[in-house]
């Protein structure tokens, strides 16, 4: 099971930073290619962190819900991949204003 939310949590996380990064594409249209280049190299990489990190949050609250007992795993499965991706969202919008303020400054 905690493959499982890990996995889900990935793939989604993956799909949300790439609508972001179109989204970012579009943004940035107009833009040299020299001044947009260090903004998509940050996204990038923070991105990358961020989906690693909601991962990681998704198995580690997966462990925590299901060994208290309280929920049964496909619950504690549940709210873990939510609690992760809620946190990736928050995540992937902060990375998205420090990339267009990074970008736009230049």
């Amino acid at each position: 099971m905690r493959v499982v939310v890990a996995l889900v949590t990935a793939v989604v996380s993956l799909g949300m930073g790439t609508i972001c990064l179109l989204t970012l594409l579009v943004t940035l249209n107009g833009f040299s290619e020299s001044a947009a280049t260090p903004g998509l190299g940050i996204f990038g990489v923070l991105g990358l962190v961020a989906v690693s990190a909601a991962s990681i949050l998704g198995v580690v609250s997966f462990n925590r819900l299901a060994a208290s007992g309280q929920r049964s795993r496909g619950v504690a499965g549940t709210l873990a991949v939510l609690m992760a991706l809620g946190l990736m969202l928050v995540v992937l919008g902060i990375i998205f204003v420090i990339v267009l303020v990074v970008t736009s400054a230049m």
